[in-house]
């Protein structure tokens, strides 16, 4: 799989060709399973919190167990429901397909590809042993309480060290854009001619993304909203900076929706 905005699935030519059916159904269901949850879209926070942390080898042990996990998770929903033959057939299919990518180019470092050498070992290993059941998910459940717990003596400890929010201390710098999505202009006010414009009023967060648009004017009607708030949450931001520190700020713009004379 392949793609963060709209992901696919990539197929050699000779796909149908190489497996039998029930095969082909296994592995189009494991890369199924990565197109439902958007890992690739995952594996790109991943790949900025290694870049961040680059110096920290637990960083980079991290971002391996974490992809192994993603395709252990894929093999294990895909053979759910296959018998003792089925699961045989997908462990040669991935033997198959490891040995004939040899000497070709690695894979993208976002894509979630079917067959991966550093991962291939383990995962046969889990397609004979794996059984799923609910007391597997017992570590996750008790260590995610852990997490809540303690966050509920910190925040306060937290709070209490910085009386003062971030909103009214003094900004560094101001959020400037560096990427402008032009709206796509209504199909139906572009066939009546129709001119106008959107103010919108939105969070800059600390990583330059755009988040909470509320529309405070436009005109005319409701006719560009939509439009107005799809190209809003694709902007991109150098985020303010509050005692040199990057920090969310509620920002207001306009996009003016104008035909062209011509």
């Amino acid at each position: 799989m392949v793609g963060i905005h709209q992901p696919r699935i990539l197929l050699p030519a000779d796909f149908s060709q190489r497996f039998d059916p029930e095969t082909l159904t296994l592995i189009l269901r494991h890369e199924a399973v990565h197109l439902g949850r958007r890992d690739n879209l995952a594996n790109l926070f991943a790949e900025i919190l290694l870049a961040l942390m680059w110096f920290n080898p637990l960083a980079w042990l991290a971002r391996r167990a974490f992809r192994t996990d993603q395709e252990l998770s894929c093999d294990s929903r895909a053979l759910a429901e296959s018998a003792g033959p089925g699961r045989i057939a997908y462990a040669h299919s991935l033997l198959d397909l490891s040995t004939s990518n040899r000497g070709g180019s690695s894979s993208r470092a976002l894509a979630c590809p079917w067959h991966s050498m550093s991962t291939l070992k383990r995962r046969i290993k889990m397609i004979d042993t794996h059984h799923p059941g609910h007391f597997r998910h017992l570590p996750g459940l008790v260590l995610l309480a852990a997490l809540a717990g303690a966050a509920v003596f910190v925040l306060p400890v937290a709070g209490a060290s910085n009386p003062e929010p971030a909103q009214t201390a003094a900004l560094d710098k101001s959020p400037a854009i560096l990427v402008r999505i032009a709206p796509k202009y209504p199909a139906e006010a572009a066939e009546q001619k129709l001119e106008g414009h959107v103010t919108a009023e939105f969070t800059v967060t600390a990583a330059g993304l755009v988040e909470d648009i509320t529309i405070i004017d436009s005109a005319p009607g409701d006719v560009f909203d939509a439009a107005a708030i799809e190209a809003f949450a694709r902007w991109r931001f150098r985020p303010a900076m509050i005692d040199q520190t990057p920090a969310p700020t509620r920002i207001r713009q306009m996009i003016l929706f104008e035909m062209d004379e011509d």
